[in-house]
């Protein structure tokens, strides 16, 4: 799933596992999962019963929060897993925070400040671990291109007018061959420029399926064609690779109510 917000996750109980860059990390209770903003992952497998709650920061409010208590106001993670009871405690306290009621804003805000604050000192890091040699840019340029060619593509509807995304062509544009590109490409965001757009596609997908008419008058075709993909059984079997259920599966979900959280 593509996130345009940091999430903070807490893992509560259960065991699963996630694609993120270029790690493949296992987690499990008391353990925190962070992600910036821009970035994608997947949930590869999830034992059940499995519980977790995220938290989704606008990075505006969170420069806003650091800059105020003198911090750097880019923040990035030193890694995207992490096993720190004190930023777990403090993560869970907020969320609690936030959904009751009866707690003072004043309060609210400033529990979460002081969680900012300690993701920023503890976990922290200056620059992206992720970023690689003097190729950033255009890489960055490139992902900003996939994202553009598939909106474009959504807002269309599927029109054939919009051209689909060539990794040939994004390598040629940047000067670089082909197996060059994806080299620097999955060295930079721990996948291949194919399998992001197919990550994003999933994640569209899933959107279409969420907010489409609850007594399933939505067909799996369409759903396929509407989040770009030219074949419905090809859609159906990356989206139970991603998401651990088929489409029609994760529609019943969503009918009756159940919710990944």
């Amino acid at each position: 799933m593509h996130h345009t917000t940091f999430v903070f996750t807490s893992v509560l109980g259960g065991h699963g596992r996630w694609r993120y860059r270029h790690w493949c990390p296992e987690v499990g209770p008391h353990r925190v999962m962070l992600i910036e903003p821009g970035e994608t992952h997947v949930t590869t497998n999830v034992a059940t019963p499995a519980s977790f709650d995220a938290l989704f920061v606008d990075p505006r409010v969170v420069a806003d929060v650091l800059e105020r208590n003198g911090l750097r106001s880019e923040l990035h993670f030193r890694a995207p897993d992490i096993e720190d009871r004190l930023i777990f405690s403090r993560l869970c306290e907020l969320q609690r925070a936030f959904e009751q009621r009866d707690v003072p804003p004043e309060v609210r805000q400033a529990a979460f400040e002081e969680t900012i604050v300690s993701l920023a000192e503890r976990v922290g890091h200056g620059r992206p671990a992720f970023r690689v040699g003097r190729q950033d840019a255009l890489i960055e340029g490139a992902r900003e291109e996939i994202h553009n060619r598939l909106e474009a593509q959504w807002a269309s509807d599927g029109s054939s007018s919009v051209k689909a995304v060539s990794v040939k062509e994004m390598a040629e544009r940047r000067g670089l061959g082909s197996v060059s590109f994806i080299r620097a490409f999955r060295a930079a965001f721990g996948t291949t420029p194919f399998h992001y757009a197919q990550i994003l596609k999933i994640g569209r997908s899933l959107e279409l399926i969420r907010n489409g008419p609850r007594d399933g008058g939505t067909s799996i075709t369409d759903v396929a064609a509407a989040a770009g993909f030219y074949d419905a059984c090809q859609f159906s079997r990356i989206f139970r690779h991603q998401v651990g259920l088929s489409p029609r599966e994760y529609a019943f979900a969503v009918r009756c109510g159940w919710s990944h959280r």
